[in-house]
């Protein structure tokens, strides 16, 4: 039977590798190109991957929700600024993520925890897949972006 943490892993793993294969397609002049000047780059999108991840393994590991800021997530993107920190990034993030999903007690599924930014409290559960949501939701705009320079291929 499938257990939810192996599915969890498993489906972040799958998104992380998706996310890796486009920006890597993408051309180095256009990572940080932003639709009107005013969008987020691939480069921005990326690194907030790396951040969601991570934040989600520290939950996870810890049970408890670490402080957010603006300015700590502010900071992060800067530090992750290019393509191959990026991708170190996510590889690291996906392995923190695995790990603390399959460390994380069963039992504990279903136990709730606040974050800042949801107005209802969220399960472990629900926890190990925020970074797939988030890497989806990212993977999607990533794509579309590359649409708009004229990329129509699937990475």
């Amino acid at each position: 039977m499938l257990s939810i943490s192996k599915f969890a892993a498993e489906a972040n793993a799958k998104v992380v590798e998706g996310l890796k294969r486009t920006i890597v397609a993408t051309p180095v002049e256009k990572v940080e190109w932003s639709v009107l000047d005013t969008g987020r780059t691939i480069l921005n999108q990326g690194a907030e991957c790396v951040l969601i991840a991570n934040f989600a393994a520290l939950i996870l590991s810890t049970k408890s929700c670490p402080e957010f800021s603006n300015e700590a997530y502010a900071a992060g993107l800067a530090e992750l600024d290019t393509v191959e920190k990026v991708l170190e990034g996510l590889d690291g993030a996906s392995a923190n993520l695995a790990k603390a999903i399959f460390e994380f007690p069963e039992d504990e599924l279903e136990n709730t925890i606040q974050l800042p930014w949801f107005p209802e409290p969220q399960t472990y559960a629900g926890i190990m897949f925020i970074a797939y949501w988030n890497n989806t939701y990212h993977l999607g705009q990533i794509n579309f972006i590359q649409t708009l320079f004229g990329d129509k291929e699937m990475h």
